[in-house]
């Protein structure tokens, strides 16, 4: 039977569409990886193909491929949006943990310190009275 339309590359899909290829290249952007740049291909018409009948058919076929253009393009935004947003909120989670717990407990930690310093300092001085 063959791969389903939806996963065919290339050739014709359900009723003879053509299908248009695409790609995308990954970037980083704060340790994310993201789509950075898309390229799509439109393929040719076939010689087999039966051309337009009236130069509207010719319009609307480029504009289809524009189209087609736009969306990988609107894609690719859309994702790296929603990759680096969730970066985002991870990250704010992370520094909200850090400022609840870690922070506060090695404040604690400094100040015995601290104070453990100040006694010892303050025992080593009446000693040498």
């Amino acid at each position: 039977m063959g791969q389903p339309a939806h996963i065919r590359r290339g050739g014709h899909g359900r009723r003879g569409h053509r299908r248009r290829r695409g790609h995308s290249a990954l970037d980083h952007l704060h340790g994310v990886r993201h789509p950075a740049t898309v390229s799509t291909s439109v393929p040719s018409r076939p010689p087999t193909a039966a051309a337009p009948t009236n130069t509207a058919l010719v319009h609307a076929e480029a504009a289809y491929g524009r189209a087609v253009r736009a969306a990988a393009e609107y894609a690719a935004a859309h994702a790296a949006a929603e990759l680096v947003g969730a970066e985002v909120i991870s990250t704010r989670h992370r520094v909200r943990a850090l400022r609840r717990h870690w922070i506060a407990r090695l404040r604690e930690a400094l100040d015995r310190s601290d104070l453990a310093l100040k006694r010892a300092e303050h025992e080593d001085s009446v000693r040498w009275r």
